[in-house]
C-alpha cells in the first residue's frame, strides 16, 4: 500500500488551552495505539495546520506529528510587511506544512491563482510541503464544469519551481465542506485521477507522483471508505480534527489502509 497523509485543519478555531488539552488528549490515544508494527507509523503522515498564534504552542508538543500553517506571505521573506507571516518565519519555528488556496481564502479574501501561485513558491522555496487546494463550487458541478474549474487552478504549476516529494494537492468540493455531504465514489476517483494526470502534464512528468488528498466532511465513520478509494491518498480535514478522538480515528483508518485492512 502507499502512504497516506492526515492533516488536520484548524481554521480560526482553538486557543492555547484547548490546544494543550487537545495534544494531550492525543499522545494518550497514540501511546495506548502504538502496539502496532512502527512502520506503519512511519508510512503515515499525520499533521495539523494551526493559526498563527498557536503554532508556537504546539512547536514543543507534537512529537507525533507535523505541524503546518494555514497560509503564507507571498511577500519576500523580510520587509516592511505589517502583518504578514513569511514562509522562513514558518520554517524557522518548525512547520513542515502549509496549506495555499484553500477555498475560503478564494471567496472571502478573493486570492487569484495569480497570488496563490506566488505564495506556494515562497513555502516551496523555503522548503516547506505545499498544500495546494482545488475544488468546485456546487453551480459548477451542476453546469458540468467541474474539471474545468479545476485544470484551471492547477495551471499554475506550470509557473512554479517544484523541488520532488514538496507538493501536496488536496482536492475539496467546496459543496461538501463542513455540509456533510459526500461525493460518490466514482465522482471522488475520477477527479482524483483527473488531478495526477493534469498536474503531471503541466510539471511536464518531472516530479514524482504527488499525493492527492480528499478534503470535505471526512469523519471516522466514513475515513476508511474513503481512504480506500483509488487515488486517494489520505485527508485534509477540517470540522474532526478539533476532537482529538475523531481525528485519531480518521489517523486509525490510513494506518489500516496502509496494513491493508
Amino acid at each position: 500500500m502507499t502512504n497516506c497523509w492526515v492533516i488536520g485543519n484548524w481554521k480560526m478555531h482553538g486557543n492555547p488551552s484547548s490546544l494543550s488539552a487537545w495534544l494531550n488528549e492525543w499522545n494518550q490515544l497514540f501511546s495506548e495505539k502504538n502496539n502496532l508494527p512502527q512502520n506503519h507509523f512511519a508510512q503515515n503522515y499525520c499533521g495539523l495546520c494551526l493559526p498563527f498564534p498557536l503554532l508556537a504552542v504546539a512547536q514543543n508538543n507534537t512529537s507525533t506529528m507535523q505541524m503546518g500553517a494555514q497560509d503564507v506571505s507571498q511577500f519576500p521573506n523580510e520587509g516592511a510587511f505589517t502583518g504578514e507571516v513569511s514562509a522562513d518565519i514558518l520554517k524557522s519555528i518548525g512547520c513542515d506544512y502549509v496549506i495555499v488556496g484553500h477555498s475560503e481564502r478564494r471567496e472571502l479574501l478573493k486570492e487569484t491563482d495569480t497570488l496563490i501561485a506566488t505564495k506556494v513558491q515562497r513555502a516551496l522555496d523555503a522548503k516547506l510541503t505545499a498544500i495546494l487546494c482545488v475544488g468546485e463550487l456546487a453551480a459548477d458541478r451542476e453546469k458540468g464544469n467541474a474539471y474545468k474549474v479545476v485544470q484551471q487552478q492547477l495551471q499554475i504549476l506550470e509557473t512554479l519551481d517544484i523541488p520532488k516529494q514538496s507538493l501536496i494537492i488536496a482536492y475539496e468540493p467546496v459543496w461538501a465542506i463542513g455540509t456533510g455531504k459526500i461525493p460518490v465514489q466514482a465522482d471522488i476517483e475520477q477527479m482524483h485521477e483527473f488531478i495526477k494526470q493534469e498536474g503531471a502534464r503541466f510539471t511536464k512528468n518531472q516530479l514524482e507522483p504527488f499525493p492527492v488528498l480528499y478534503g470535505g466532511s471526512v469523519k471516522p465513520e466514513n475515513a476508511a471508505d474513503i481512504f480506500s478509494y483509488r487515488g486517494v491518498d489520505g485527508g485534509l480535514i477540517g470540522g474532526a480534527s478539533l476532537r482529538p478522538s475523531d481525528f485519531f480515528g480518521i489517523f486509525c483508518a490510513s494506518l489500516d489502509r496502509h496494513a491493508g485492512k
